[in-house]
């Protein structure tokens, strides 16, 4: 199509009954799309995509049914196709601009962030991006703009929260104390609560009732992967394990996956109502069931996390991965109850200087949940909640679970990697060493950072904010626990 012959976006269709058609057949495709049928939601798409060539909405969600599949070319394609025939579309260059990045090409995403920019001079949410692609210095033009438009009266707290957010971030290295004051300003704005007490009541629970699950008994027969659990704190690089493991042939990942979650909390609550026990005592209905309805409710759980965490369709001739890695870091909290109910499954938990979590979890600015992290202090606690839930499942789950230094990982890449694989049953294979060329999309606000492949640049961050981080350390009990912390992960590092 030349220039001459581009569409209008979003040409009005003016038969009435054509137009009556278009809006059913879209409103049942994206009733597909809405369920996550991304095949059928193609299905009803191409016809109306070659009926009504000039409509964004039908293009833009095909594209995302290919990108959800894991056809990643194709949606690209599509995705080109848009921005050659709408180019003053700033969503659309957007939009493609977060999927280059994504799948690691930062210098097509920056072009579009800047494109994008050129339409649109105040969008936020395109400054923060090209701040997080290519970085912006403190006394350039877009950082001038952030500012004003920061100081704007009656700014939307979201906007609000992206911009304190990426000025912390333009400040980070020339002046911490600054930087932290912004970080500060967008937590105060973002929505979210936490419960220390809840957390305490659920450790202490943790502790008293779950039993080991070291000899969980036989493993079922090999009917479907071994599921590998990577958890973490957020931010701790489970992100840069997971990729790194994915260079392996015979490992899938269902990524951070709520299958574990909602195989378990709905079974859990109506059995602690059923029991008619406290709600201060989350595990108590353990401890109350009789040893038959125990094993009962464990394969029910297995069997609903099997169904729940279940890989797409394979393509034809593909070989079936033997491990499959489940990389939500809130797994932590179910890791002793998962190893009772999958006698297969293996544990890693991934730990990185708690003041670098800190630090990290401050200064990013996260769409959803995390409420913890809006306070250095609730920080603390939640670090602390952690651990003490590790503490107790190295007792419970022996050697079924590894702790992962993240700095052994990145300072000696092929001696921990070849450690993780032979805990999980795992040959070695250099592609491991890898992760940058990991061919899939990346969805965690790690993107970045794993682009740029193994590396030490997360390292000892922490250092020029410690008097920032004043209330992070004291919440998690000073610095003796956190000179404890270190010898740990030292000795744990030493012995891989």
């Amino acid at each position: 199509m030349t220039k001459r012959q581009r569409p209008s976006a979003n040409t009005p269709i003016t038969d009435n009954a054509a137009l009556s058609l278009y809006a059913a057949d879209l409103a049942l495709a994206k009733s597909a799309f809405d369920a996550r049928a991304f095949r059928r939601a193609l299905v009803l798409l191409q016809p109306m995509i070659a009926e009504h060539p000039d409509q964004t909405a039908p293009l833009d969600m095909a594209a995302t049914c290919y990108w959800e599949l894991g056809n990643l070319a194709r949606a690209m394609e599509i995705m080109d196709v848009m921005v050659t025939l709408w180019p003053e579309n700033a969503a659309l260059l957007g939009k493609r601009a977060a999927r280059h990045l994504s799948i690691g090409q930062k210098q097509d995403a920056a072009r579009d962030f800047r494109a994008a920019l050129q339409l649109t001079p105040n969008n936020l949410q395109f400054l923060s991006a090209l701040e997080r692609v290519e970085g912006i210095a403190p006394n350039s033009a877009e950082a001038k703009t952030i500012e004003r438009l920061a100081a704007r009266p009656g700014l939307p707290a979201p906007e609000f929260v992206t911009a304190q957010n990426t000025l912390g971030r333009i400040k980070f290295t020339s002046d911490p104390a600054a930087a932290m004051a912004h970080f500060l300003a967008s937590k105060d704005a973002t929505p979210g609560s936490y419960a220390p007490a809840s957390f305490d009541a659920l450790v202490a629970s943790h502790i008293k009732h779950l039993p080991a699950a070291v000899d969980a008994g036989p493993p079922p027969p090999r009917d479907h992967p071994i599921p590998v659990f990577i958890t973490s704190l957020p931010r701790s690089g489970s992100t840069l394990l997971e990729s790194m493991a994915l260079g392996h042939s015979d490992i899938a990942t269902v990524g951070e996956s709520m299958a574990l979650t909602q195989a378990s909390a709905g079974l859990k609550a109506a059995l602690q109502q059923q029991l008619s026990l406290s709600g201060h005592d989350p595990w108590a209905w353990w401890g109350a069931l009789p040893d038959g309805p125990r094993q009962q409710v464990l394969d029910r759980i297995a069997l609903l996390y099997r169904e729940n965490s279940s890989l797409p369709p394979q393509s034809p001739g593909a070989s079936r991965p033997h491990w499959v890695v489940d990389k939500m870091p809130g797994n932590v909290f179910d890791m002793a109850l998962a190893g009772l109910a999958l006698p297969e499954a293996r544990f890693v938990f991934v730990r990185r200087h708690p003041l670098d979590v800190g630090l990290s979890l401050i200064s990013n600015a996260f769409r959803t949940g995390h409420g913890f992290s809006k306070q250095l202090n609730w920080i603390g606690h939640y670090i602390r909640a952690n651990y003490a839930v590790v503490d107790d499942c190295v007792a419970k789950l022996g050697p079924r679970l590894r702790q992962q230094s993240y700095r052994a990982l990145v300072q000696q890449p092929e001696v921990q990697m070849r450690a993780v694989l032979d805990h999980i049953g795992a040959d070695w294979q250099t592609s491991c060493l890898s992760p940058e060329t990991r061919s899939d999309a990346v969805r965690t606000a790690s993107v970045v950072q794993l682009r740029a492949g193994i590396n030490q640049k997360g390292l000892e961050k922490w250092r020029p904010f410690e008097a920032e981080l004043a209330p992070l350390i004291e919440a998690l009990g000073g610095w003796d626990w956190i000179h404890a912390w270190e010898a740990a992960d030292a000795k744990i590092a030493a012995t891989p």
